[in-house]
């Protein structure tokens, strides 16, 4: 991407890892402020062999702490949330905190579990932030059945375009690469395979999956899981 659209690669580890957070830097702001981040992305812009650069990565990987959990006030098992943006929309997280090496957290066996969660967050949500009245959600998730069992049919069949510009400093991309019990090895080697395809204004397009952005009224979840 740094190639493609004359970025210095400085910039292009900002907007285009997930880095950042996976060395438990924290979301990123606007613009990089951690001391740590700036060593890092220094450390690996004085190489220009891949190899050495893909060292530096693994080395901070390895040396820096676990991505931060969320508040425990917004901690529902596999699911957490963020308050309202400037439109009312609060966000729902999900990620896997069972760490069962047997099954994932989406089989059909955990979806009782995984349901209850949400019932408590809910209200939860609304407690905490009473002018919510939507909920958004952009993940790559909403692609598979088993996760979009767990919300209101008129939220995950409410499609929306992905704003600009692309975000890639998360998980609603990256997350397709890991299985509850590590890499998605297969997944990986296609990603790999599409990268010659890499194009410019379409960094997505080589993700195995797109995210896909859903939004529901508040009052929709309230009567789900009610």
């Amino acid at each position: 991407m740094a190639v493609l659209r004359s970025e210095p690669l400085r910039d292009a580890l900002f907007r285009y890892t997930n880095l950042h957070r996976r060395f438990g830097f924290g979301v990123p702001g606007p613009v990089p402020q951690d001391p740590r981040w700036i060593a890092f992305v220094d450390q690996l812009t004085s190489f220009e062999d891949p190899a050495a650069q893909l060292e530096v990565v693994v080395y901070w990987y390895g040396a820096t702490g676990e991505e931060a959990a969320p508040a425990p006030a917004t901690m529902f098992g596999c699911f957490n949330f963020t308050g309202p943006d400037e439109t009312g929309a609060a966000r729902i997280h999900f990620v896997n905190r069972e760490h069962d090496p047997l099954t994932g957290p989406l089989a059909r066996s955990k979806l009782p579990i995984r349901l209850s969660e949400l019932r408590a967050l809910i209200p939860a949500l609304l407690a905490a932030y009473p002018t919510t009245t939507h909920i958004l959600g952009r993940s790559w998730l909403f692609h598979r059945e088993a996760y979009r069992r767990l919300y209101p049919p008129a939220y995950t069949s409410h499609v929306e375009p992905l704003p600009e510009p692309v975000s890639l400093v998360g998980s609603s991309s990256w997350g397709q690469y890991l299985t509850h019990s590590g890499a998605n090895e297969l997944a990986c080697q296609q990603f790999l395979d599409n990268l010659p395809q890499l194009q410019a204004h379409d960094p997505l397009g080589v993700f195995g999956y797109r995210p896909i952005q859903v939004r529901a009224p508040i009052a929709t979840f309230l009567k789900f899981y009610r």
